[in-house]
């Protein structure tokens, strides 16, 4: 029997390849499809149980074929719309244009369905219920047999049509030109902005199994700076020989009502309005007055700075710290280590070598002139002078600022003014390195010299982290943790969870050069003092230091991914979904392996580190589990089984730790599937990003604050307190990043700011100012109370869909719209005009502006309204034809129109209210709406339509062979909102 079943097939076999042969010779294209080869290791199909089974490729006549020039080819068919996880081998004719079958089909699944191999009611095998060829492959089996090229004896229309015999090119930005179906002309995909409601979309996990990990902390790759040049400088001198009699005294006298400002501020509730009118007049030295000839060209150290100024008192040229023998700021505390820093940056090969010598020489300052200049502080440092005093005295007992001098430890030198800001509830001292307090051109302010555009031609911009990274890859991550719910497989008991931590202090821990010292003076009540670490007002510092930040993350991927190897994953769908990032990064340009195949991602904004990963328990290579012992606080000790997240963040903390940063545990948090990070909730557990609770809770009760306004104009209208509302404003911009429509619900209230900056109400200028209001701003406010008071049933997906469906999908309108606005001519010269295509039949609309119209409102709002209208339209008319949209893509050759439909702001209060209720619209309806630019010229059956050329504006559709169908405006959707 099994002989007889031999025979059979191999006839068939020897059929087949004679049919095929005598196809090629009458100039016939064929096919023939069978399970691929499972017996080549380097072959996706390969399977170890089936390598010795026989095959048709192995059938001498199906050889001698391949042997003529028929092509083989390998296709997955879970890319053809199977569940299975199957390959088959495809053959085809030698002349047959492989179109759709060119080897680039690649499986990139995790997991696939289990082939059912059931058995009838006599024990016998019959096939699943499900298809072995999906219908995708039958659709492009057929496309290739059919071919794409026009026959040889075909002959070519003598006019040529503005676009393709039965194609507009619906999708294109060219959708009329005969090139308009070119991939060139096809929009790019982008990043949706925060004001679009693309956001609310979650993406597809066929595409977050398949895409890179986000970069972060990318080190820049730049040449070491050499050590300075230390020359043999004069001196030392006495202070009668270095400085100027009259100077002393000067300086002597500023410091003195300083001293006497600062005292009367701290004397009551009031006493910082009094001790404003008395601040000195600031007080500028260039070099040739600071100091006499013999010192010039040097700045200065005074010896035994703690001791009172004399004349006899000697002065030493400060030369530049150098690595190793003269760190800056070498034996004082909170300072990271240039040695431990050197170390690792050598052993994993650290690209930025920049960083790395100023970490060991010093960061450097901006070569101010060599001057002095001196001024008080800042009113908030007034308003605030107990905190003013109790922040510099904690500075010098960090070791972040020298011990308070009456005369100045160093000379020349830059006393900038400083103040006080409350941010969370907690003093921070600033120095204001922008203020052009010396009046004179020749000595500028600090950040005047800070050039970061210049520096980036060379080292490189600054690219801080994002929420929107953090919570993309954390989408990521769990992509195959979700594959094990989409195919019904048992879900592993492992989380993907993230480790918060905060670096403390962390600008102020890096060295600063020792010549840079005297550019950023102090003045308080107890002296004069120097900074001798980076600080929060030089322009260059969080660019500066956060170079290192981007090391401590180069060191920890690393180290990461050596426990990646070390401990492997014994969970199948990460085991899995790994084997497939792997292959996925042998074909990616960059093959950088810590966007594909890691369990973890690693990232620092400033000094916030975040760390995902997973919080499976650890297994070495050799299966022994990587236990810990636990001592409780009475003594028992008992052995803990360790998992990924706890051993990974220990790692990453230790690192920190090692080049002496400091991480205390009450600015750690999680490991946990819910953390903030950067202000944002991150849920992990429900794939959401939300603003967290305790601020949701602390905006409302500033908008309940706000709209409980105390003083009232004569009209009715309350004004509220100017700090707090423009506080307010930014506060609110920064939950509308995970609060949908919150971007277009500012635009009254920032309105209102903007006017109250040009309007004192009462008598003391800058203390009364208010802000209106209004009954529109009320209402925005209201509506935000509400959001924020039901924010965490709101929020957005961790990873916003980045693609639409193609323009041929289903579920899929494009649409083209455009409106004219011609004020010196007639009324029928303006209007507006929209189209789309839906099953080959052009569908379209069109109307006339009227006069008041046309002069009254601008044409970026007449553009905006020509678009939403025919969205309106063709949404409905997609519902009577049964159709699903559930996307949309609006072409507009607005600039304007475009940007507010994806950015959600705007300075025009009619443009604002159209994207409101546009808005409003497609959140009714369910329908996620991109905004696409095209060119004018492009936009020509559209513009014709505006224009009333409607003869000319459907010829392009006829030639295409399209029935052309002419859609009514609702008088509803016609009119213009009312303001």
């Amino acid at each position: 029997k099994l002989s007889k079943y031999l025979r059979k097939h191999n006839d068939l076999a020897d059929f087949a390849a004679r049919v095929a042969a005598a196809a090629d010779k009458n100039g016939t294209w064929w096919s023939m499809v069978n399970p691929a080869e499972h017996g080549d290791p380097g072959s996706p199909a390969f399977d170890p149980e089936h390598a010795d089974w026989g095959q048709l490729w192995q059938q001498p006549a199906i050889i001698e074929l391949v042997k003529g020039g028929a092509k083989k080819t390998l296709v997955p068919l879970c890319k053809c719309g199977s569940p299975f996880g199957v390959y088959v081998d495809v053959l085809t004719s030698a002349k047959m244009p492989n179109l759709f079958l060119t080897g680039e089909l690649l499986c990139d699944h995790v997991i696939h369905e289990e082939f059912p191999i059931l058995e009838d009611h006599r024990g016998e095998d019959r096939p699943p219920r499900t298809a072995y060829l999906p219908i995708g492959f039958n659709v492009l089996l057929a496309r290739a047999m059919v071919g794409e090229h026009r026959r040889s004896s075909s002959k070519k229309s003598s006019k040529t049509p503005s676009s393709s015999k039965g194609n507009m090119h619906v999708g294109s930005t060219r959708p009329h030109a005969i090139d308009g179906g070119h991939a060139d002309q096809l929009p790019t995909p982008r990043i949706h902005k925060l004001g679009s409601l693309r956001c609310l979309e979650p993406e597809l996990d066929s595409v977050l199994l398949v895409e890179a990990l986000p970069r972060s902390n990318i080190p820049r790759r730049t040449e070491p700076d050499l050590a300075p040049v230390r020359p043999e400088p004069p001196g030392p001198f006495t202070t009668a020989q270095l400085i100027p009699l009259a100077v002393q005294q000067q300086v002597l006298q500023f410091a003195s009502e300083v001293t006497e400002v600062l005292r009367r501020a701290d004397g009551g509730p009031n006493g910082w309005r009094v001790a404003r009118k008395l601040r000195p007049t600031p007080v500028a030295f260039p070099e040739s007055e600071a100091l006499n000839e013999c010192g010039r060209g040097f700045a200065w150290r005074r010896r035994d700075a703690q001791a009172p100024l004399t004349q006899e008192s000697l002065w030493d040229a400060i030369r530049p710290s150098s690595y190793p023998d003269d760190q800056p700021c070498a034996g004082q505390p909170n300072l990271i280590s240039a040695e431990r820093f050197s170390e690792l940056a050598a052993a994993e090969d650290f690209p930025d070598k920049q960083v790395t010598s100023w970490i060991q020489h010093g960061f450097p300052g901006v070569n101010l002139p060599n001057g002095t200049v001196l001024a008080p502080p800042h009113v908030g440092a007034l308003k605030q002078a107990k905190a003013f005093d109790e922040q510099n005295a904690k500075n010098i007992k960090l070791g972040f600022i020298s011990a308070a001098c009456k005369f100045p430890e160093f000379w020349p030198i830059v006393i900038d003014p400083c103040n006080i800001v409350i941010q969370n509830g907690k003093p921070r001292l600033t120095i204001d390195k922008s203020m052009w307090t010396s009046g004179r051109p020749d000595m500028p302010p600090f950040n005047t010299l800070v050039n970061l555009a210049e520096e980036a031609k060379t080292a490189g911009s600054l690219n801080l982290v994002t929420v929107r990274q953090v919570a993309r890859a954390a989408a990521i991550l769990g992509a195959p943790l979700r594959m094990c719910r989409s195919v019904a497989l048992p879900a592993p008991d492992v989380k993907l969870k993230m480790k918060k931590f905060d670096l403390k202090a962390f600008f102020r821990f890096h060295p600063k050069q020792r010549l840079a010292w005297r550019e950023s003076g102090l003045l308080f009540k107890d002296g004069y003092s120097v900074d001798m670490r980076p600080n929060f007002g030089e322009a260059h510092a969080p660019d500066h230091t956060c170079r290192e930040s981007d090391g401590l993350n180069f060191f920890t991927q690393r180290e990461l991914a050596r426990l990646d190897k070390e401990y492997p994953s014994t969970v199948p769908p990460l085991i899995h979904w790994l084997a497939s990032r792997a292959h996925l990064r042998a074909r990616s340009p960059t093959a950088d392996e810590f966007l594909w195949d890691v369990l973890f991602w690693m990232c620092f904004y400033v000094d916030d580190g975040g760390l995902l990963t997973f919080d499976d328990k650890l297994y070495d290579s050799k299966g022994a589990p990587k236990i810990t012992l636990i001592t409780d606080a009475t003594g028992v000790i008992t052995r803990h089984h360790q998992s990924r997240i706890e051993v990974y963040a220990e790692a990453a903390i230790k690192i920190a730790l090692y080049i002496l940063h400091e991480c205390p545990e009450d600015k750690q948090d999680g490991p946990d599937e819910r953390i903030v990070f950067l202000g944002i909730g991150l849920h992990l557990d429900i794939e959401r990003r939300l603003l967290p609770k305790v601020k949701a809770v602390s905006y409302a009760s500033i908008v309940r604050h706000t709209l409980d306004t105390k003083r009232v104009m004569p009209n009715g209208v309350g004004v509220a307190e100017f700090n707090q509302t423009h506080s307010l404003i930014h506060k609110l911009l920064h939950a509308s990043d995970v609060i949908p429509l919150g971007r277009p619900h500012l635009f009254h209230l920032r309105q209102a700011v903007n006017a109250a900056k040009k309007i004192f109400l009462g008598v003391d200028k800058g203390e009364l100012l208010g802000v209106m209001i209004t009954t529109k701003v009320r209402k925005e406010l209201t509506w935000w109370l509400h959001q924020l008071e039901t924010a965490d049933l709101s929020g957005l997906p961790l990873a916003s869909r980045s693609e639409f469906p193609g323009a041929s999908s289903p579920t899929h309108l494009v649409r083209y719209s455009d409106a004219s606005r011609e004020l010196d001519l007639a009324e029928n010269h303006s209007g507006a005009g929209a189209w789309c295509a839906i099953d080959n039949t052009f569908y379209y609309i069109h109307w006339r502006w009227s006069r008041a119209e046309i002069e009254t409102f601008s044409i970026n709002v007449l553009e905006a309204h020509a678009r939403d209208i025919g969205g309106k339209v063709f949404l409905d008319l997609g519902i009577e034809l049964g159709k699903n949209f559930s996307h949309t893509t609006a072409f507009v050759d607005n600039t304007t129109a475009e940007s507010i439909a994806e950015n959600g702001r705007t300075s025009t209060e009619m443009l604002n209210e159209l994207n409101l209720i546009r808005l409003r619209d497609l959140m009714s309806r369910n329908v996620h709406e991109l905004n696409e630019r095209i060119a004018s010229v492009d936009n020509d059956v559209a513009d014709d339509l505006s224009r009333g050329e409607i003869r000319e504006a459907l010829r392009h559709p006829q030639e295409c062979g399209m029935r052309c169908v002419e859609l009514q405006v609702p008088q509803a959707y016609r009119k213009l909102p009312s303001l």
